[in-house]
């Protein structure tokens, strides 16, 4: 199976509202913690950056590249009302390579599951 969605892109703002003023959500902490272990398309944890670990075959489009990966349980763990959206999969996120407005195609967010 490979599914996902849109990536939209917003410009960086203090305000977590949308354009009608109403709350997007409300704000979390991200922490990112640097892996000292080498990377390898077989470290399939969550990350940002680094060797994607596909599930299926590599995915690519043009003028996109590959930013993060995001696993099942840890999204399970961060996220528990949306428990289970990866399908027991991994998704991840490949952004335009020269993204420089706001935007419904900023890039695509895949998921993959075996």
């Amino acid at each position: 199976m490979s599914e996902g969605g849109v990536a939209l892109a917003y410009r960086p703002s203090n305000i977590s509202v949308d354009r009608y003023g109403s709350p997007i959500l409300p704000p979390k902490r991200i922490d990112v913690v640097q892996n000292p272990a080498d990377d390898s398309e077989e470290n399939g944890i969550a990350k940002i950056a680094g060797i994607p670990a596909w599930v299926q075959d590599e995915e690519e489009r043009d003028g996109m590249i590959y930013v993060l990966q995001l696993n099942n349980s840890r999204l399970n763990k961060a996220a528990p009302t949306h428990k289970s959206i990866l399908v027991g999969g991994v998704g991840y996120l490949l952004l335009k390579s020269d993204l420089d407005h706001e935007g419904p195609d900023a890039g695509v967010f895949i998921i993959q599951t075996s």
